[in-house]
C-alpha cells in the first residue's frame, strides 16, 4: 500500500444507513453513474465507463466539518471511523502500476458475482468482479480538463488481430479518481470495484461488449473485515437528538460492544 495512505478513513451517513451497515456487516458500493458529481466517470473517449465501476466514498479529514455533516447527514446523522484495511475477504493489498494510474489493488476471493441484464436478443451473462481498488486519493480538476484525462479505450494486436485490425479493450484504472474541484473540500479517498481494471475484448467491438455488460443493479455490498469492525468509532452529528443518540448507542452496544460513540463539538443553534 502507498506510504501516504491514511491509517483511518471516515464516512458520513444517516443513522438508518448505520443500522444497515452494522446489521449486515457490509459497506455498499454504488455505480459511479448514480453519484452526486455529474463528472463522475467522465473521460476523454469512453462514455460507458461510469456504468462499469462501483464506488465507496470516504474522507481522510480527521476534523469533522459543517459542509460534510450538512451534505450527507442533514446535520443529524453519524460519521463512521474505520481502519483503512476494512474489507474482507480479499488478498493483501498491493500498490502498483495499472495502465493509466498507480493504484492500491487487491483480489476479491471468492469473486463477487452479478447477473447482467438480458440484451434484446436474450443474451445474458453472470459476471465476476475480481478486484477491489483502493483506498486511492481522489484528484480534483476543473470542468474543462475532463477531456484531457487519460483515454480509456485501448487497442492491442495478437490472437488474429493486426495493426490494421487491432483488438479493442479498456483500461479503467484511472476512472472514478477525478472529480470537479467544486468537491475538493471532501478530501476524498475512494474504494472501487470495477467490472475489470483492464481488458482486451476478442470477437466483438467495445460497443457490443457494453451491450451485454448492463449491471442488473446499481450497487454491490462488500463484507467488512471482522477485526476492522471491532475498531469502529461513531461520531454523532451536531443536531442529533437525545433519542437518536440512545438508538445509536443501543446499536453499538448490541452489535459491536467494543465500538466507541462520541458527539461532534460543532455548535449550531
Amino acid at each position: 500500500m502507498k506510504d501516504d495512505t491514511p491509517a483511518f478513513l471516515y464516512h458520513y451517513t444517516s443513522i438508518e444507513n448505520l443500522a444497515l451497515i452494522l446489521s449486515h456487516r457490509t459497506i455498499r458500493f454504488r455505480q459511479l453513474s448514480t453519484l452526486n458529481d455529474p463528472l463522475e466517470g467522465k473521460n476523454a473517449d469512453f462514455a460507458y465507463a461510469e456504468k462499469l465501476i462501483f464506488s465507496s466514498s470516504w474522507t481522510a479529514s480527521e476534523q469533522d466539518s459543517i459542509p460534510m455533516w450538512s451534505l450527507y447527514t442533514g446535520l443529524k446523522g453519524v460519521r463512521i471511523k474505520l481502519p483503512t484495511d476494512l474489507f474482507n475477504p480479499r488478498d493483501e493489498i498491493t500498490y502498483g502500476k495499472w495502465g493509466n494510474g498507480h493504484i492500491n489493488t487487491a483480489s476479491i476471493s471468492p469473486p463477487l458475482r452479478m447477473l447482467m441484464l438480458p440484451t434484446e436478443d436474450g443474451n445474458q451473462i453472470n459476471h465476476q468482479f475480481l478486484h477491489i481498488s483502493g483506498p486511492d486519493e481522489v484528484n480534483y480538476v476543473d470542468r474543462e480538463s475532463v477531456g484531457e484525462l487519460p483515454p480509456v479505450r485501448t487497442q492491442t494486436t495478437g490472437a488474429g488481430h493486426s495493426y490494421e485490425n487491432p483488438m479493442e479493450g479498456f483500461d479503467l484504472s484511472n476512472i472514478g479518481l477525478h472529480k470537479s474541484e467544486d468537491w475538493s473540500f471532501e478530501q476524498e479517498w475512494r474504494f472501487r470495484i470495477p467490472a475489470g481494471i483492464q481488458a482486451s475484448i476478442s470477437r466483438m467491438s467495445l460497443e457490443e461488449y457494453c451491450e451485454i455488460m448492463q449491471p442488473s443493479r446499481n450497487y454491490i455490498d462488500l463484507p467488512i473485515r471482522a477485526e476492522a469492525l471491532q475498531q469502529i468509532e461513531i461520531m454523532l452529528g451536531p443536531k442529533t437528538t437525545l433519542g437518536e443518540e440512545v438508538l445509536v448507542r443501543s446499536l453499538i452496544n448490541t452489535i459491536v460492544p467494543s465500538g466507541k460513540v462520541t458527539k461532534s463539538e460543532i455548535q449550531i443553534r
